[in-house]
């Protein structure tokens, strides 16, 4: 086995990255970015805002919904503007571990971990007799969730200290605005094809709670998105229960 096995495949995933879109990394130096990455001294860069993201939530018609506010900051929605290297190499990363990570089993079922939204709304169309969803939003965690607890679950899983390293400046990179001020309070910085894998880690340890504290409910979540069906005695105490989980977290932001 070679050296370094992921490094290998983070840099094959750049490849394909190259093929399908060569107009817009035409400028790369892929040669030195790749020898960069070899001798593991590739170094991330900060992040610029550029300008806030309108949220888009999932439609799934004929169903009704009671719905949380999520009281996020708006800082949250954003897009942002990347060194073309720092966004190829995340992208390039991103995929890794979806298709690295999740398929070892690590998240349970039910959070439809590295698959599509299609698949999770055809797993909640699936669910007989469903007239009321309740539905949460747990992307609030993003701000408080504890970067040490995200590095621990991801440590045993990835033995190339550079992919580590890479995650973990991630996570630590700052987000400036215009001013140059880091806006980051926290948590996982708001790169879309990164963040949600990541966020996964950490909702992991909200799904097995539940679990804990409900043995064989229902209930699917895919990202932040966390939807259980709403109707019986136990589902009432479901609701409960995340009511009293979500809403103190939000005030501790």
């Amino acid at each position: 086995m070679s050296t370094f096995p992921l490094r290998q495949y983070l840099i094959l995933e750049m490849g394909e990255m190259l093929d399908k879109y060569i107009y817009i990394y035409k400028r790369v130096n892929i040669v030195r970015l790749e020898r960069e990455i070899l001798t593991g001294k590739y170094q991330l860069s900060f992040f610029w805002v550029r300008r806030e993201l309108e949220r888009i939530p999932i439609k799934m018609d004929q169903l009704t919904f009671y719905r949380f506010k999520s009281l996020e900051d708006d800082y949250w929605h954003l897009y942002l503007t990347l060194k073309l290297e720092d966004e190829l190499i995340l992208i390039s990363l991103a995929n890794l571990l979806n298709q690295y990570v999740f398929t070892q089993n690590v998240f349970l079922e039910q959070s439809f971990p590295g698959q599509t939204d299609t698949l999770f709304v055809a797993e909640i169309r699936s669910w007989s007799n469903l007239r009321l969803l309740f539905v949460i939003d747990l992307s609030i965690y993003s701000h408080i969730l504890c970067i040490k607890r995200l590095l621990d679950k991801i440590k045993p899983l990835i033995e190339d200290q550079f992919i580590l390293n890479l995650i973990e400046n991630f996570l630590h990179s700052p987000v400036l605005n215009k001013a140059g001020k880091n806006i980051l309070k926290g948590g996982i910085p708001p790169v879309r094809f990164l963040h949600s894998i990541l966020l996964n880690f950490f909702l992991d340890d909200i799904d097995r709670h539940f679990l804990s504290k409900f043995p064989g409910a229902t209930f699917a979540r895919f990202s932040h998105q966390l939807l259980i069906p709403i109707g019986t005695e136990k589902s009432r105490n479901i609701r409960n229960y995340f009511f009293f989980l979500v809403f103190p977290a939000c005030h501790r932001v």
